[in-house]
């Protein structure tokens, strides 16, 4: 599974946080002037380098990849790609997630809660599970969380490449659901085949942050 883990870091000491922070900072390499900056985007960033945006810095420590596919096998490549930054807060250990992809314009997504189906109702107000994502679908419907409403927005097939620095290596089969608020918040469904039979289901939500507010401050230093 990906995004673990996820937020502040629990039954860590205060210490051991602050001396991840302190050489995260250490190796961080001259930071860019400003005109530097204006020159880069996401799709510059790479492992090692520290990403700023609302306020704080962060440190990428990973980068994944989700490849999409075609068909419920998920045997055909679409060339379409979505690649997942894993990120270092260096002002206070967390742990964060930002997406980017490519469709005519960069397009940018900050993961900021795990949720549960637990959490997840109809429009009846019942309790939903994994069996009612099909019916979803093929009825274009919506789940309600915590009285807010989100709608379904798309769905697909991806091969997910963790830590994939350029290879491909062996990748996990993930099933993609999106759902979106009137406001712009999405839902994601993530089902995990195993190939076992026993799928296993990720759900978060996410905003999306404009390409101009996350810029490169550094790279990696020497």
């Amino acid at each position: 599974m990906k995004k673990k883990p996820f937020g502040k870091p629990t039954g860590i000491k205060a210490k051991r946080i602050q001396d991840r922070i302190l050489a995260a900072t250490r190796g961080m390499g001259n930071i860019l002037d400003p005109t530097e900056r204006l020159k880069l985007s996401i799709k510059d960033a790479e492992i090692g380098c520290c990403l700023g945006f609302r306020g704080k810095v962060f440190l990428v420590e990973g980068i994944s990849r989700y490849d999409e596919t075609k068909g419920s096998k998920f045997e055909k490549k679409t060339g379409d790609q979505v690649f997942e930054l894993k990120l270092f807060c260096l002002q206070n250990g967390e742990t964060a997630y930002i997406e980017w992809e490519e469709d005519d314009e960069v397009e940018i997504s900050l993961t900021i809660q795990e949720v549960t189906f637990r959490e997840l109702r109809d429009e009846e107000g019942a309790s939903i599970d994994e069996d009612d994502l099909d019916s979803m679908v093929n009825e274009e419907g919506c789940f309600f969380l915590n009285g807010k409403l989100y709608v379904y927005d798309d769905d697909w097939p991806t091969i997910y490449y963790r830590d994939a620095n350029g290879e491909d290596g062996e990748g996990d089969n993930v099933y993609m659901y999106d759902l979106v608020t009137s406001d712009g918040e999405y839902l994601s469904i993530e089902e995990w085949d195993s190939g076992s039979g026993n799928e296993e289901y990720q759900l978060f939500l996410s905003i999306e942050l404009y390409p101009d507010e996350v810029e490169i401050i550094c790279f990696k230093g020497e």
